[in-house]
């Protein structure tokens, strides 16, 4: 998997739709706000949004909002649920990692994400954008999966779902 400050590991559309929004959001090199993203704005990517609450000292990772199509792919709607909760389909990555990559670099993350399933692996787009309510300290952030990469693969393979607490749970 590659994650890093370089888009052009993106090979759908909708991650990079949105990130020329999020850029026209910042002002004077501050970050976004939660209060200044206007759904409408990004309407063509909703059902492919998530958006997180972080906390510090450790960092933890809160699900606010899981889209419909993001709840569709896990297999389990995550929302309100933290991150150290869940068991997500690929275990060799480090998902805390990310974020923790996201607070320390304080830049937009892209990203190329394996999915298994029965058909073999495919991988989906990922932007990974901070968010802070003060301009400083990023406390939220808001994720874009993108999967029109995989294309109809989707419909026709049994792809591996998220758990919480080691326990698959059906959406």
């Amino acid at each position: 998997m590659i994650i890093g400050h370089d888009a052009s590991v993106l090979s759908g559309t909708k991650v990079g739709r949105f990130a020329g929004h999020w850029q026209e959001l910042r002002t004077s090199g501050a970050l976004p706000s939660r209060r200044q993203l206007d759904p409408a704005a990004f309407v063509f990517c909703l059902p492919n949004v998530l958006l997180m609450d972080l906390s510090h000292s450790p960092l933890r990772v809160h699900y606010r909002l899981v889209g419909s199509a993001v709840v569709a792919i896990s297999k389990l709607d995550f929302t309100g649920r933290y991150l150290d909760e869940l068991s997500f389909p690929n275990p060799q990555f480090d998902w805390m990692a990310v974020y923790q990559q996201l607070v320390d670099e304080r830049q937009p993350l892209y990203g190329s994400v394996p999915l298994q399933s029965t058909l073999g692996e495919r991988r989906y787009d990922l932007g990974l954008f901070p968010l802070s309510s003060d301009g400083a300290v990023i406390d939220k952030a808001i994720a874009v999966e993108d999967y029109e990469p995989v294309g109809g693969w989707l419909e026709r393979a049994n792809v591996r779902s998220t758990r919480i607490g080691g326990e698959e749970e059906a959406c």
